[in-house]
């Protein structure tokens, strides 16, 4: 680590500080879209700038760039929020609505662990349960299966309602049950970031529900919880990525976690690659941000040839790697002027969702909340808003908007 690290570490440190200073003046809790989006993507660079693995220079070009890209999510919360604040919220908080909620929890659990087990009982019909257990890595390219992988998928909504009727005192033995039974299937899909989704969401979710009530404790906490599950996780489902990587600098010795930080930090010199033009360019006009169109024409429909499922590789320093970051990704499909104006409609979306949870008080829009800020949480990694969003946020809106508030599973008389 060079002087100008330390540098760059030290302003980005003020700026997370700066972020968390204004939410908790504009919304009376730190802990906002605004933090979190530039917490996150500040703290990935931050951790870049320690050189703990061999990873290719960034430069001023990308910093400025990042730098860019928290001004317009700032402009974003700004035009979010109007002149008003939520800072007045302070002093009372809003009791969640839960017209609704039960129905809406128990039908979401039931479906995805009926998702995970019909799909447990093929493979293990086919493969033999000897032979999965043997073989746990197998789980990662066979357990998603078509249409019944989407309602194992549900069951990343589980832990966001499960942390909301926390909130709203309505826990019991049932509720602990349907979210260990949705734990359980995320961990069979294999699939990483379904827990992730899961546990960040239901994160966002509480912070919404009961503002003031996350610490840095209670984040520290949880990103050491999923650091050790990316470990865990690698040691048993991803065996064939590298056990270590040569110029690993400071993580010469701890190979468990070279892979971690590379998932960390990686985005911003694969970012850097992008913007010198070194990426295999777009397939298609809006490969990213359009994803979720062109899955339903492609491969839903067979209307267009379907396209690739994953982003092309650059060369980052120690290995090749494929996700560029929310600005990143933008910035590959669009160009870095989009980058910025996207970065802005997160602000301006994710800070919607926040505020309109904060002030109704319905876990409906905490439950919005979190699969959007999802996002936001992840915005340092990869650009989130793809086809599994699509269908979680299409699940959420016709269900609990729609059925639930039109007095379809709950009786009319009883909706708040």
């Amino acid at each position: 680590m060079t002087p100008l690290d330390f540098t760059w570490i030290v302003g980005l440190a003020v700026v997370m500080l700066a972020a968390a200073a204004e939410s908790a003046r504009r919304y009376g809790d730190w802990f906002a879209p605004l933090t979190v989006f530039v917490g996150v993507n500040a703290g990935s660079l931050a951790l870049y700038h320690l050189r703990l693995l061999g990873l290719n220079p960034v430069s001023p070009a990308t910093h400025a760039l990042v730098l860019g890209s928290f001004l317009a999510f700032l402009a974003g919360t700004r035009l979010a929020a109007g002149r008003g604040s939520l800072a007045a919220m302070r002093e009372r908080i809003v009791p969640v609505e839960t017209s609704g909620l039960d129905p809406f929890f128990l039908l979401t659990g039931l479906l995805s662990t009926v998702g995970w087990v019909v799909a447990l009982a093929i493979l293990a019909a086919t493969h033999g349960l000897g032979v999965i257990i043997s073989n746990v890595w197998m789980l990662q390219n066979t357990f998603q299966m078509q249409f019944i992988g989407y309602l194992n998928l549900l069951g990343i909504l589980v832990a966001p309602l499960y942390a909301i009727r926390r909130a709203s005192g309505r826990t019991g033995p049932l509720d602990l049950l349907l979210l260990a039974s949705s734990v359980l299937g995320l961990l069979l899909a294999g699939i990483k970031s379904y827990m992730f989704y899961a546990a960040l969401s239901a994160l966002l979710a509480w912070s919404a529900c009961r503002p003031g009530s996350v610490r840095l404790r209670h984040v520290m906490g949880g990103m050491g919880l999923l650091i050790a599950f990316f470990v865990a996780y690698t040691a048993k489902v991803d065996v064939f990525v590298a056990d270590a990587y040569e110029g690993a600098g400071g993580l010469g010795e701890l190979t468990f976690l070279q892979r971690p930080y590379l998932y960390i930090v990686g985005s911003w010199p694969a970012l850097e690659s992008v913007l010198h033009g070194l990426a295999d360019p777009p397939p298609r006009l809006g490969f990213v941000v359009l994803q979720p169109l062109w899955k339903i024409l492609g491969e839903g429909l067979g209307l267009i040839e379907p396209i690739p499922p994953a982003l092309p590789f650059v060369h980052i320093g120690v290995e090749g790697f494929n996700v560029y970051s929310f600005l990143g990704e933008v910035t590959y499909d669009l160009g870095w002027i989009a980058g910025l104006a996207f970065s802005g409609l997160l602000g301006f979306f994710s800070t919607k969702a926040y505020a309109t949870a904060r002030l109704t008080g319905s876990w409906r829009h905490a439950l919005v909340y979190g699969v959007v800020g999802f996002g936001v949480a992840l915005s340092s990694f990869m650009y989130a808003y793809r086809f599994n969003v699509m269908v979680l946020l299409l699940y959420v809106y016709v269900i609990g908007f729609v059925v639930l508030r039109g007095g379809v599973l709950v009786d009319r008389r009883r909706r708040g």
